[in-house]
């Protein structure tokens, strides 16, 4: 067994596959003499990115990173199962602006929060941070801060998430927006209604919500149970002439 920070292979596992070290983006991982994996100790030019994409992608379960056990991780679903949950959840998704008077459950919304985690976002870097309002009394107070025109845009909501990042993030608005439309997609799983608004250019509005002034911020999400529930999908679908294709010289 080794030990750099908090990585451990189990050789009587290991089988000497090199999945891990394809898909290490840090380029940290080799194989030994034995053929067992091994880990290289992190540098500017080759950073471990906290992907743990070595413990996920190990068929034996050898690799153990960052205290995390791969017995403690979720199988994945089949495609057939995944594919028609997935596509039905898009295709029912619905921007809500009305709410019950209901508390959401604080222990659901913050494992919410913790899957976005698993949300793409550049080099890993995890750098976006939340703004959470998870009272609906805490909520009626804001919207009496705020004006009326800036208050409706997330409907009567009793909950508000607002994702932002310290200034200099690279690509920190793509994240942003990326963690924000997954947490409409895990909202949509739950039953939860959700609405995804543009964020107002309004120093009032980051005031209120008490964002730090060198951070920036591009959506924030209303979200709770709906008042009104949607019966069936819509029927959508692309048409041909939104969709490009390059022209090159045959």
């Amino acid at each position: 067994m080794i030990d750099i920070a908090k990585f451990e292979i189990d050789d009587q596992l290991c089988i000497g596959c090199s999945r891990c070290i394809k898909v290490c983006p840090g380029q940290l991982l080799y194989l030994n003499e034995e053929y067992h994996c091994r880990r290289a100790a992190p540098d500017e030019n080759h950073p471990c990115w906290r992907c743990q994409h070595c413990l996920a992608v190990c068929p034996r379960g050898a690799i153990q990173i960052f205290g995390r056990d791969p017995e403690d991780s979720r199988d994945p679903v089949s495609r057939e199962d995944a594919s028609y949950v997935l596509d039905t959840l898009i295709l029912n998704r619905r921007s809500h602006r009305r709410f019950l008077n209901r508390e959401v459950d604080s222990a659901m919304i913050r494992f919410l929060i913790d899957l976005l985690s698993n949300a793409p976002n550049y080099r890993n870097r995890q750098s976006v941070e939340f703004t959470l309002v998870d009272r609906a009394d805490q909520m009626i107070r804001i919207r009496e801060d705020l004006s009326s025109e800036i208050a409706s845009l997330f409907g009567n909501a009793p909950c508000l998430l607002v994702p932002h990042s310290p200034a200099g993030e690279l690509y920190a608005e793509f994240d942003q927006m990326t963690a924000a439309t997954y947490f409409e997609l895990l909202c949509a799983s739950r039953g939860l209604g959700a609405v995804l608004v543009p964020f107002p250019k309004n120093s009032a509005v980051r005031t209120v919500l008490g964002i730090p002034p060198d951070h920036i911020t591009s959506m924030m999400i209303g979200f709770g149970w709906p008042e009104i529930p949607y019966a069936r999908s819509v029927q959508r679908r692309v048409g041909d002439t939104r969709i490009h294709r390059p022209k090159t010289e045959s």
